[in-house]
């Protein structure tokens, strides 16, 4: 069930952010045989610089916070990272 619910919401996020992209260089509405070789380019470009300025699934899951601790077996002595 786990599973799921991730996979519908990252499809949900992908498709969210295919939304904006297109709205953002006001292709919402155009067809994609309508749309020129240069802007396909733009459009491609826009959603690589987009994808790497968003959360991983792993950030949206767990909140982007990875917490570790090491146990020093000899003195007990715990370091949190």
């Amino acid at each position: 069930m786990f599973r799921a619910i991730v996979i519908r919401t990252v499809t949900s996020i992908r498709q969210r952010k295919k939304q904006g992209i297109l709205r953002a260089l006001d292709l919402e509405h155009a067809k994609a045989k309508d749309v020129s070789d240069e802007m396909r380019s733009r459009v491609k470009q826009y959603g690589i610089e987009v994808a790497q300025n968003q959360p991983s699934i792993v950030d949206l899951v767990f909140g982007g916070l990875i917490r570790s601790s090491v146990l020093c077996d000899e003195c007990g002595t715990v370091l949190n990272e």
